[in-house]
């Protein structure tokens, strides 16, 4: 009886929680108008060793006027390698979900989930294309996903309070037997050092 009175009730809180924060994400009351240099983010992740950052190109950066955004390959000591994006803007629609962004570049999602991961909720999704298949592996720190769950958004709504700017993290690789193990385990590299380069990465100037 308890329960059958107590979940419907949880339920609508959650909904209007969601609601709630939809609302003021989307009218900016609560973005705190700042981004931080993603270039300084470590070039050196266990034993990942970054390459260089390959930088958008002019017409992509033109679009998304206010992202600043990492693309380094990582490799690792048997070399494989990790594919991470990093985006910090201004404009949570910048930072925009690799879920709507890959298949704008002809990649077709065959599986998307979420996971937990250290705390961080995670969507885990593998794609396809000509022939190729492509794990990816993303989240935000603050969530701008129109189509999120309720519960990423009540996320969103707690990162927006701690002041945070709009972050998009996204891992891809080729899929294989031991890529999608490869990604939790960089992922378990990448949110300690994300939480140190949040603290301290210089804020850019400019920022509208």
């Amino acid at each position: 009886m308890f329960r059958t009175k107590v979940l419907p009730l949880l339920a609508l809180l959650l909904t209007c929680a969601a609601l709630g924060a939809n609302a003021l994400l989307e009218s900016g009351s609560l973005r705190k108008l700042e981004r931080r240099d993603v270039l300084v983010f470590p070039d050196r992740l266990g034993e990942w060793v970054g390459g260089p950052n390959r930088p958008l190109e002019p017409e992509i950066q033109k679009q998304l006027a206010t992202a600043n955004v990492l693309d380094r390959i990582y490799t690792n000591k048997q070399g494989r390698q990790i594919n991470l994006l990093i985006v910090s803007s201004t404009d949570p629609e910048d930072a925009h979900s690799p879920e709507a962004c890959l298949p704008s570049q002809g990649w077709v999602p065959e599986q998307t989930k979420t996971a937990t991961i250290d705390g961080q909720l995670v969507h885990v999704d593998q794609m396809t294309k000509l022939g190729e298949k492509m794990d990816v592996l993303f989240w935000w720190d603050i969530l701008v996903d129109k189509n999120a769950n309720v519960f990423s958004r009540i996320e969103a709504l707690r990162e927006s309070f701690r002041g945070q700017g709009a972050v998009m993290v996204r891992l891809t690789s080729p899929s294989g037997p031991t890529s999608a193990a490869e990604q939790e385990a960089f992922a378990k590299l990448v949110l300690p050092a994300m939480r140190t380069w949040k603290n301290t990465a210089p804020i850019l100037k400019g920022d509208k």
